[in-house]
C-alpha cells in the first residue's frame, strides 16, 4: 500500500508542473525502492518462519506419500495466493488513500493540491514488481525445505540450538558499509549520494545485527574477569543467541524507523527550503528578461496586482552574467545598485570594488 501510493505522487501526470515537483519525485523513488527492498527481506523472513513452524507438516505429508516436487508445488501456490490477495488489498486500501495521500503530501511543502486520477500505470508497476517479489521469494524459499530428511522435518524445531558463529569478513564489512553511508548522509545531499547512504546502511545495518554484533559478544566473552562474575556469565551467553535469532527482526524494525524518519526530514527540509525561498527574497514578485530582444509585458502582473487592492512599486533591475572557470559572475550597473540600496534603507555606496577568486 505504502509502495502504491508512492507510486500514485510520482507519476501524476501534474507533478513536473510544481516548483518543487521533480525534487519530491525524486525522494519519493528512493523511499519506493527502500520500501520494496524492505518488504523483499520482510516477506522472505515471514514465509521463512512459517515454513520453519510447519515442518511436522511437510514430514507427514511425505509419510503419507507426498513427493518434494508436489510440496514445493503447495508452497509456491500458497506463496503466490497470499500475494495476489496482498497485492489486491494494498492497492484498494492505496487506491482509498491516495487523496489524502497526495494531499499531505502537497500540504507539507507547500504545493498546490494535486487532483485525484486514475492510477494505471501505478497499478501495473505495483502488481508487476509485488509478483515478481513474491515469486522469487517462493522459489527461494524452497530451500528451506527442499534438502531435508523426512526425520528432520519430524523433530520440527525441537533441535538444540548451535553455538551461534560470527565472520571477521562479514563484521568488518558491516562496519564499512555503516562509515561509508554515514559519510554519504554527511556529504551534500543529491539522489546519488542518497541511494548509496540508503544501500550502504541498510547492508551494513543487517550485517551489524548479523554478524558484528555477536563477534563483539564471542570477544567480551573471552574476558574471564568481567564476564565470570555474578549473573553475567548467563545473560551475556545468552544474548548472542538471542541477536542471532532476532538479527532479521532487529533489522527490519531499524530500517523501518529509519525510512520513517527520513521521510519526515526530507518532507520537511523541501517545506522548510519552500519557506526561505519566498521569505528571503527581495521582491515578492520578479519578472526576469534574459535578452534584450524581449518585450516587458507587466499587464498581466499590474492587473492581478491592482484587482486585488495591493500598493505595489515597480523597480528595474539591470545585471549581466556570464561563466568564468565554471563559475557564474553577474555585474550591476553602479546606479541600479544603489537604487536597489535606498529601497533596502542601506546606505549608498560610491564605489565597489570586485575581487575574482579562482
Amino acid at each position: 500500500m505504502i509502495f502504491f501510493a508512492y507510486a500514485v505522487f510520482i507519476y501524476h501526470p501534474y507533478v513536473k508542473e510544481l516548483p518543487m515537483g521533480d525534487t519530491t519525485a525524486t525522494g519519493m523513488q528512493v523511499a519506493s525502492i527502500i520500501v520494496y527492498v524492505f518488504a523483499f527481506f520482510f516477506v522472505m523472513y515471514s514465509i521463512s518462519a512459517f515454513l520453519k513452524s510447519r515442518n511436522k507438516e511437510f514430514g507427514i505429508l511425505t509419510i503419507l506419500g507426498a513427493e518434494p516436487a508436489q510440496i514445493r508445488k503447495l508452497v509456491i501456490l500458497e506463496n503466490m495466493l497470499i500475494g495476489c490477495l496482498s497485492i489486491i488489498v494494498g492497492i484498494g486500501g492505496g487506491m482509498l488513500l491516495s487523496k489524502l495521500f497526495l494531499m499531505l503530501t502537497t500540504r507539507f511543502i507547500g504545493m498546490d493540491d494535486l487532483p485525484f486520477y486514475f492510477p494505471i500505470k501505478a497499478i501495473l508497476i505495483t502488481v508487476g514488481a509485488f509478483l515478481i517479489l513474491f515469486f522469487c521469494i517462493s522459489l527461494f524459499t524452497l530451500l528451506f525445505i527442499g534438502n531435508k530428511r523426512t526425520l528432520e522435518l519430524l523433530t520440527g524445531t525441537s533441535k538444540p540450538k548451535k553455538e551461534p558463529k560470527a565472520s571477521w569478513f562479514f563484521s568488518l564489512l558491516g562496519l564499512a558499509l555503516l562509515t561509508v553511508g554515514f559519510v554519504a548522509i554527511r556529504s551534500e545531499l543529491n539522489g546519488e549520494t542518497i541511494m548509496l547512504a540508503a544501500v550502504t546502511g541498510i547492508a551494513g545495518t543487517y550485517f551489524f545485527y548479523s554478524q558484528l554484533s555477536v563477534l563483539i559478544i564471542r570477544l567480551l566473552k573471552r574476558n574471564r574477569k568481567t564476564v565470570w562474575h555474578g549473573t553475567r556469565l548467563l545473560w551475556i551467553s545468552e544474548m548472542s543467541y538471542k541477536m542471532k535469532d532476532n538479527a532479521r527482526m532487529l533489522f527490519m524494525v531499524t530500517v523501518v524507523i529509519a525510512i520513517a524518519s527520513m521521510s519526515a526530514v526530507v518532507i520537511l527540509s523541501l517545506d522548510q527550503e519552500n519557506r526561505e525561498q519566498f521569505t528571503n527574497n527581495d521582491f515578492p514578485v520578479k519578472y526576469n528578461v534574459y535578452t534584450p530582444s524581449d518585450q516587458m509585458d507587466m499587464s498581466y502582473i499590474d492587473s492581478t496586482l491592482e484587482a486585488a487592492g495591493l500598493n505595489y512599486q515597480q523597480v528595474y533591475l539591470e545585471y549581466f552574467w556570464s561563466d568564468a572557470d565554471q563559475s557564474a559572475v553577474s555585474v550591476m550597473p553602479l546606479s541600479h545598485y544603489n537604487r536597489f540600496n535606498a529601497i533596502q534603507g542601506k546606505r549608498r555606496s560610491n564605489w565597489i570594488q570586485t575581487q575574482y577568486c579562482s
